[in-house]
């Protein structure tokens, strides 16, 4: 892991160039630089498992989202929004 902010900072610069390779090498194959809006989304489940390792403080949440209450995060999401 890089820890020294000037290296952070040359990756970071680093990055944003590739990004802009790969899309200028997808549309030289005439492939879609951004084939779909956005990536698809992780379940919360997912992310939890994801983000476990690096959780040092154990989190209790009292109304996570489900994967059958789409609209309960729908509603969470325009709630902080506004």
């Amino acid at each position: 892991f890089l820890r020294n902010g000037d290296y952070l900072e040359v990756a970071g610069k680093i990055v944003s160039v590739e990004a802009r390779h790969a899309s200028a090498i997808r549309d030289v194959f005439g492939r879609s630089f951004a084939p779909q809006a956005f990536d698809p989304a992780f379940t919360f489940e997912q992310v939890l498992r994801r983000v476990d390792p690096f959780i040092v403080t154990p989190i209790t949440l009292t109304n996570s989202p489900t994967a059958g209450h789409a609209g309960a995060q729908v509603q969470e999401e325009e709630e902080m929004v506004s």
